[in-house]
């Protein structure tokens, strides 16, 4: 009798499909207000740690959103990629961590130095959370922070894509090392997102999980369920609202994700932007199903 090994835990990476899905930060994290209590925070100067809150119901629903993801998608694997939220961009906007070192300034400088070493720990402790509830969901990932491996701002940044060899790679927006006199700079999640999408290979989708329906005809907090659009593309810039808030978020917002994903449609990558608070609409992109509510993102 002829014994017929079994199959290896995951195909070689250039065999499987793989799917690449942003999280953005206010979908993880309480982003503008902070939390009761903590003590004596009041204002800019201090009270940033009371902003450290995770969403952990939705968190939860996301990671086994994944789960449900590979299930369902054989020889599948997935690029989960995270943005800060309250654990990155209110002490990054603080401390102007995306303008770099701020020159001629040392009691500054000390300041930003000190921030970036603070909010790499404070991602580090966000992707914690994250990398527990994918344990929980029973999902084989291994996580690389950006500043471990990548260097320079934007879409052509320098750094080898890391891949885990389990069934998610996971990565987030981070502060990293800058190459001139700026010192560091932000490393947004949509920029990894632009690498990881056109430089695999296998993409079969490219998916933004936001905390609104997609691209909307007018700002978010007066939107009707007619103000969607259902596909976007750079000429249909004067019909969105491509706003964000620069009072907190330092890498552009929908603005910039919108951009984002069209790089990576123009490769001939399938890239949507759902609602990540409805988790089956998530599945729904990832899996490939036109029909789910929200915004295709075309070249």
């Amino acid at each position: 009798m002829v014994v017929v090994p079994p199959p290896p835990p995951h195909p070689p990476r250039h065999s499987r499909r793989v799917i690449v899905l942003k999280l953005g930060g206010s979908l993880l994290t309480n982003k503008s207000t902070g939390g009761g209590g903590g003590g004596g925070g009041g204002g800019d100067g201090g009270g940033d740690d009371d902003m450290l809150l995770v969403d952990f119901g939705t968190l939860t629903l996301l990671c086994q959103s994944v789960k449900t993801i590979l299930d369902t998608q054989y020889h599948t694997h997935v690029v989960l990629i995270h943005g800060a939220g309250s654990f990155g961009h209110i002490k990054a906007r603080k401390y102007r961590l995306n303008l770099g070192l701020i020159p001629a300034d040392p009691e500054q400088q000390n300041a930003q130095r000190n921030a970036v070493r603070e909010v790499r720990k404070d991602m580090l402790t966000l992707n914690a959370h994250i990398m527990q509830a994918l344990a929980n969901s029973n999902v084989d990932a291994q996580s690389y922070a950006p500043h471990s491996w990548a260097k320079g701002t934007g879409p052509n940044f320098k750094g080898e894509l890391p891949y885990s060899k389990g069934e998610c790679t996971v990565t987030h927006g981070d502060v990293v090392d800058v190459p001139d006199e700026r010192e560091f700079g932000i490393l947004s999640g949509d920029d990894l997102f632009v690498r990881y999408a056109t430089e695999s290979q296998g993409v079969t989708a490219a998916v933004f999980a936001t905390d609104v329906d997609g691209v909307l005809k007018v700002p978010p907090e007066s939107a009707t369920a007619d103000d969607l659009l259902e596909t976007w593309s750079s000429r249909d810039n004067e019909a969105a609202e491509l706003s964000h808030d620069e009072k907190i978020d330092v890498t552009g917002g929908i603005g910039y994700k919108a951009a984002s994903g069209a790089l990576v449609a123009a490769a001939g990558v399938r890239v949507l932007i759902v609602n990540g608070h409805y988790a089956d609409r998530v599945v729904a992109a990832c899996n490939g199903v036109d029909s789910v509510r929200g915004t295709r993102i075309l070249p």
